[in-house]
């Protein structure tokens, strides 16, 4: 699995390595419903997505990748930041 946020330059978290894990994606068939959303935690232990996200990018398009094919695009929503970068995405 990987997890692109579309910064310059990109940041990309990989599965194994810095991405932790993806939460549930989140959608309905409902056309009224909201959009889909998702979590994404990634390892911020060296503090390495601190300095790179020191000013957050909300806003900026995610992907998320498995097996080859996008399974969730979407943008950032919010990011909290301590021994994990814990990212909220929303399409």
């Amino acid at each position: 699995m990987t997890v692109t946020v579309r910064t310059t330059p990109p940041v990309v978290a990989l599965r194994p390595g810095r991405l932790i894990g993806v939460g549930s994606i989140r959608a309905s068939l409902s056309p009224d419903a909201e959009n889909a959303t998702c979590s994404v935690s990634l390892d911020n232990g060296d503090g390495n997505f601190s300095s790179l996200f020191s000013s957050p990018p909300l806003g900026v398009q995610v992907d998320i990748e498995h097996g080859g094919e996008t399974i969730f695009s979407g943008a950032v929503t919010a990011c909290r930041l301590s021994a994990t970068c814990d990212l909220e995405c929303e399409s």
